[in-house]
């Protein structure tokens, strides 16, 4: 039987575990040890339950987590861990019991677009569909470049009506009209017909034709549509006024057709969207045609806060693979299923790893908790092998706990089992000791911080052939400059990839509020409203409004009512919650491990940063809650404070988070870094598989939960052969 050594808790190890064990007969072929730092399981995606007295067990999460609908593998493991627990009785654990449960509908993406000195709202309304997400089927993106031109012909006609100034007959004496005339007859052997039709409707016709063609010249073709679709823009343009209206029309219009004619021209669909990465993606689609005023827009500003796609936090420094990002909007805006995105109904740890851990821990995965991988060394005998892992023990478990079932890491909250924000104390030989860091009172000595204080406990090394046979790394990125030394020193490869998969710290703020968002000033559209009250009439379902804005005043460019969770938390004052997130500046230098007030440094600047940026902006969002005095801010009598202080102190009961550590910076997907990429399963290690958003993957090379959890299934299926099938890992049909 083989002994696979899993290194990290974070959801690309986990999803690889989960695979290995849906293997039919995998209990017969291995034996699986998950190693994780701490308490609790979840790496960028672990939250915690606050578990101050009067506190609420409110959710702490490391940033605002949003699934998207086209996250196909995310929800296919997903369900297929509640099925299983399902399937257990008494399950192991208390959680959600359908991805209906566990998940709530969002539609609407409000963007904050300056124009003319002041910040004006544009509420998008991205249509639901009755697909479920998570379903087992590949959405070709040469389909998804037809819907896409197809969806902006039909934005142009709806402007424009008959009066287009881009109707092919008005261009019939321009070369681009001859091109795509004589592009005609050769894909449709019949003399073209472009009255009445759009250059864009036009090229939409014909890109149809070629993409379903196999046979198809695309490479001649798209160049010919290419270059009609960047003249159209370019006609459009001119056309325009400067009004608002017509301003947010154009920049639609113009990115829209300057990314397919990116794909067009650079043959993306033949040679892979990879081929694009060493542009940035403004950059990119500058070259493809797109004007100053689209590249500096609203739309292409909320593509970098989503990604946090900025050099070291700093927001005047976008970087943001071209390829990658342009894959990337086909299938979040053309390929989802059901709606545009979905909000937990708990905490991330909630939602997605206590299911998880269940399943893992019914099925006989062994945890090591309170573990931290402290280096990775070669075997002497054969040096292209892992031949040992050195760990340094944070806590002892105590005997009567491992007697027992061992450590058990759950609070239960509203009826289901969630992570605390902090170790179970009563489980551990240190437990008293760790209660309270006296360099920190009133907070617990934190076992997850890279500069933490308390000194371990001891030290083991587990060796190849007696503990492990395999390992599977799941440890992000920017911890393995340390723990990798040897690999790095033998490997090219790996020294590249170490160096030039970069990451950025983030943070981000939770407020709890005593009065509802509608109350406070946020407006949501009539029609708006009209549209989800029809979509609910027609299906019965939900089609998600609540506040979520992006593109805004940084570094907080980003925020979202969070206010559906409160039934999962245990308190009744708060009537809303707001999150903030965005890039946070790096440090010039990293500061030493010796450095232990460095954490405390962070979170003050960032609660200090948090409580400035609110003062100045977040009146654009919550009108209603500003005070006399402070016209641009929010009254802080609108804060919940179980400690019932005055004033400005209230924002001290909030929540704020630097992720500083090098485990839970966010991976960038940098020009230039996605060939510096290791697969997983081609580590170049023979004993040695990788998981994790920050290797290369067949689906989608960006920090998000797909390409996380396509990298686990990746390694399961490097290892064990099964799933037999990742969605979209041959998603070109060409």
């Amino acid at each position: 039987m083989k002994k696979i050594a899993i290194l990290g808790g974070g959801l690309g190890a986990i999803t690889a575990a989960f695979w290995l064990t849906q293997k039919p007969g995998w209990e017969q072929e291995y034996e699986l040890t998950i190693y994780q730092l701490g308490w609790r399981l979840g790496g960028k995606g672990a939250s915690g339950r606050d578990m101050r007295d009067g506190f609420g067990r409110r959710i702490m999460e490391h940033g605002l987590h949003i699934w998207l609908g086209f996250y196909d593998n995310a929800f296919i493991t997903l369900r297929a861990a509640i099925d299983a627990l399902s399937e257990m009785s008494p399950p192991p654990v208390s959680t959600f019991t359908s991805l209906e449960q566990a998940f709530t509908p969002q539609s609407v993406v409000t963007l904050e677009q300056r124009y003319q000195d002041r910040w004006a709202p544009w509420p998008l309304l991205f249509p639901p569909n009755l697909d479920q997400p998570g379903k087992a089927e590949d959405s070709l993106l040469g389909d998804l470049v037809v819907e896409a031109l197809g969806w902006l012909k039909d934005w142009h006609d709806e402007f424009y009506g008959e009066s287009s100034p881009i109707s092919a007959s008005k261009h019939s004496e321009h070369p681009v009209y001859s091109e795509l005339a004589e592009l005609d007859r050769e894909v449709t052997g019949t003399p073209p017909a472009p009255e009445g039709h759009s250059l864009v409707s036009w090229s939409h016709a014909l890109l149809d034709r070629l993409i379903q063609d196999a046979e198809g010249d695309l490479e001649k073709g798209g160049g010919v549509i290419a270059r009609a679709l960047i003249y159209a823009a370019d006609v459009v343009r001119d056309a325009v006024s400067d009004s608002l209206p017509d301003r947010r029309f154009f920049v639609v219009l113009d990115l829209g057709l300057s990314v397919i004619a990116g794909i067009l021209q650079d043959q993306l669909l033949s040679k892979g969207f990879e081929s694009a990465d060493g542009d940035d993606f403004k950059e990119w689609i500058a070259k493809h045609g797109a004007e100053p005023v689209t590249v500096s827009s609203a739309p292409v500003e909320v593509i970098y806060d989503l990604v946090f796609g900025f050099d070291d936090g700093d927001d005047q420094r976008y970087d943001f693979a071209a390829g990658t990002c342009a894959r990337g909007l086909l299938r979040m805006l053309f390929g989802y299923r059901g709606n545009l995105m979905f909000k937990m109904n708990a905490g991330m740890g909630d939602t997605i790893f206590t299911p998880l851990w269940g399943v893992l821990k019914a099925r006989g995965v062994r945890f090591e908790m309170f573990r931290r991988v402290t280096g990775l060394e070669l075997d002497a005998s054969e040096p292209s092998a892992i031949g040992s892992i050195r760990l340094a023990h944070q806590a002892t478990v105590k005997p009567e706990v491992e007697a027992t079932g061992g450590y058990w890491p759950f609070v239960s909250v509203q009826g289901i089992d969630c992570w605390p924000d902090r170790p179970s104390f009563e489980q551990l030989v240190e437990g008293e000791k760790l209660r309270e860091d006296p360099e920190n009172p009133g907070h617990p000595y934190n076992l997850e911080s890279y500069w933490t204080s308390w000194p371990d406990v001891g030290e083991s090394v587990l060796e190849r052939g007696k503990h492990f046979d395999h390992v599977l790394l799941g440890i992000s990125i920017g911890a393995l400059g340390e723990l990798c030394q040897p690999l790095i020193g033998q490997s090219k490869a790996w020294q590249a990839m170490v160096e030039g998969v970069r990451t950025t710290p983030t943070q981000s703020s939770q407020l709890w509020l005593t009065e509802t968002s509608e109350q406070l000033g946020w407006v949501i559209p009539e029609w708006v409203e009209k549209a989800a009250a029809d979509w609910k009439q027609q299906t019965g379902r939900e089609l998600g409004i609540s506040g979520l804005v992006g593109a805004y005043q940084d570094p907080f460019n980003t925020w979202a009512d969070m206010s559906h969770l409160l039934p999962k938390e245990d308190w009744t004052e708060p009537r809303s919650i707001g999150y903030l997130v965005g890039p946070l500046k790096a440090p010039t230098a990293w500061p030493p491990k010796s450095d232990h007030e460095f954490p405390r440094r962070m979170h003050a600047q960032v609660e200090g940063g948090a409580r400035s940026w609110i003062s100045e902006n977040s009146a654009t969002l919550l009108p209603k809650g500003a005070s006399d005095s402070d016209r641009t801010g929010l009254d802080p009598r609108y804060l919940v404070d179980p400690r019932r202080q005055n004033g400005a102190a209230r924002f001290a009961a909030q929540y704020y988070r630097a992720n500083i550590d090098p485990t839970e910076r966010y991976v960038l997907s940098v020009k230039g870094s996605t060939k510096l990429r290791i697969p997983g399963g081609k580590s170049g290690f023979s004993n040695l598989t990788l998981a994790g958003d920050w290797t290369y993957n067949r689906v989608l090379n960006a920090g998000c939960v797909e390409a996380t959890v396509v990298s686990g299934m990746e390694a399961a299926q490097a290892i064990s052969g099964y799933p037999e099938h990742i969605v979209g890992d041959s998603d070109s049909n060409r």
